[in-house]
């Protein structure tokens, strides 16, 4: 689609992709929203999302830089000497030679071959063994099953409710004189976008317990992409490698004697790892 700057804006901007139709404003009430009876685009939890970011209420993600096919580590670690992010280039003396190091004035620098190796090593330590697989795809459908969604759902219901109730007493405190008609008209505005970004998170809250009740394809998948995880790590490209990592380790590590070290690991990836080891002794709460 071709278009202008200005048009692009307006389109990003538009609800009826997401099924809500704008009833313009009159002389009582401000510019609303209501339900359209066509088919959305787009999911109006996407749409206010979006709204977010433009309205500078929500970051979004940076720009991805290029990473070297031989630096997947690069960005994912701390120095041990002075606590800043490592980096990494090519050696300009050693053609062929990469190195992860610090930047300047601190000199601290590792070769990328030893640290890749150490962290491929790292790697198999969360292939489930034989048999432990099917453990653990029992504990992830046990808790997702069990997940509180009637909680999450009351709590949306709840918010709504209390949204509702401010509108009651706007339309009191307007009708007793305390505040005059542009007052009431911005509070209503304010509190109809609040009840329709709820309204949004209660169908996602609702889309994802319908979802939750058949999940033995989805984790059979899982499981055998985690068989084979150290298999598809060697695999795949700069960005998949990437996204293996940023998986498992939601901190950096810290290199300690040529290796890597790191308490944080993803949950998911810590049970694997206490079920390979016998370590795994009660159900997450």
């Amino acid at each position: 689609m071709k278009c202008s700057r200005n048009s692009f804006w307006t389109s990003i901007r538009n609800s009826v992709y997401c099924g809500k139709i704008i009833i313009p404003p009159s002389e009582d009430t401000e510019l609303n929203l209501v339900e359209g009876i066509h088919q959305p685009i787009i999911s109006e939890d996407l749409f206010w999302d979006v709204q977010d970011v433009l309205n500078g209420k929500k970051k979004i993600q940076g720009v991805k830089i290029a990473t070297p096919l031989n630096l997947p580590l690069r960005g994912f670690m701390y120095c041990p000497e002075c606590k800043r992010t490592l980096t990494g280039s090519a050696s300009k003396g050693r053609p062929g030679y990469y190195y992860y190091h610090c930047k300047s004035p601190c000199r601290v620098r590792f070769s990328a071959d030893v640290i890749n190796k150490e962290f491929e090593s790292e790697l198999r330590r969360f292939v489930p063994k034989p048999g432990r697989a099917e453990l653990f795809k029992q504990i992830v459908c046990d808790i997702i099953n069990n997940k509180t969604f009637e909680a999450d759902k009351n709590r949306g219901i709840a918010a709504i409710t209390e949204q509702q109730n401010l509108l009651t007493r706007s339309r009191t405190l307007l009708l007793q004189e305390d505040i005059d008609i542009s007052d009431y008209k911005i509070m209503k505005a304010n509190a109809d976008e609040k009840i329709l970004k709820l309204e949004a998170e209660l169908k996602k809250i609702k889309n994802e317990a319908s979802n939750a009740m058949d999940l033995n394809d989805l984790v059979n998948k899982t499981l055998e992409n985690l068989k084979n995880i150290d298999k598809l790590y060697k695999m795949a490209d700069i960005e998949g490698k990437r996204r293996i990592i940023g998986s498992i380790y939601p901190e950096k590590w810290t290199i300690k004697e040529n290796k890597g070290r790191t308490d944080k690991v993803n949950f998911a990836v810590l049970l694997i790892y206490q079920i390979n080891n016998g370590l795994w002794h009660k159900k997450p709460e």
